[in-house]
């Protein structure tokens, strides 16, 4: 037998509609509901346009502050 690791993928997953949390979002998940891509979420947690908490070493983003951020682009907009 060997004893070699499997490698890990460096593929992530897609999350669907129907896998998507009801309140907090990851940031992959968070892009997929924007309709976005990561970094541009990751670039607006940085600089506080959306609000992020922390849990262990993962961002959580909550539903609400997505529709927020949507609402002042929105104003923004018009």
């Amino acid at each position: 037998m060997s004893n070699r690791r499997k490698k890990k993928s460096a593929v992530v997953p897609v999350a669907t509609p129907e896998k998507i949390p009801s309140r907090g979002f990851r940031v992959a998940e968070a892009a997929i509901y924007l309709g976005s891509t990561v970094c541009l979420v990751r670039s607006l947690i940085r600089s506080h346009e959306i609000p992020a908490i922390v849990l262990g070493k993962r961002h959580v983003i909550l539903r609400e502050s997505l529709d927020d951020y949507l609402d002042m682009q929105k104003r923004r907009a018009s």
